[in-house]
């Protein structure tokens, strides 16, 4: 596997990860009792968010070998905030405002300056 698919993997395996997690707990009242607990971890989803952080590390120390840390860090954590961004709004319905979307924007700017300043 190159470093750039491990990398791509590991920002992709994160998104979904923070979207099982976020689906695993949306809408339910996290209370601390243990019903509440035995719940959540009854929830599918949680353990597939689980599963996603564990490709997460695999792939990201896969890629980090041989990459400059520079460089992945800065991509894969951009890659993952763009990505979360965009699927947030589009799955769980959360709010893309102009600030948002500028935001985002000097994100992929960014990106693009910190991969080109270090490839």
């Amino acid at each position: 596997m190159s470093k750039w698919l491990a990398l791509l993997l590991c920002a992709g395996a994160n998104i979904g990860a923070n979207l099982a997690l976020k689906r695993a707990v949306d809408g339910r009242a996290l209370e601390f009792t243990w019903g509440a607990f035995f719940a959540v971890l009854r929830d599918p989803f949680l353990w597939l968010g689980f599963l996603l952080a564990g490709v997460v590390l695999l792939a990201y120390l896969y890629a980090i070998r041989t990459l400059p840390i520079g460089l992945a860090y800065p991509v894969v954590t951009g890659m993952v905030t763009l990505g979360t961004f965009f699927l947030g709004s589009l799955v769980f319905g959360d709010s893309m405002s102009f600030r948002g979307l500028a935001g985002v924007a000097f994100i992929a700017t960014g990106m693009i300056l910190v991969f080109g300043a270090t490839a």
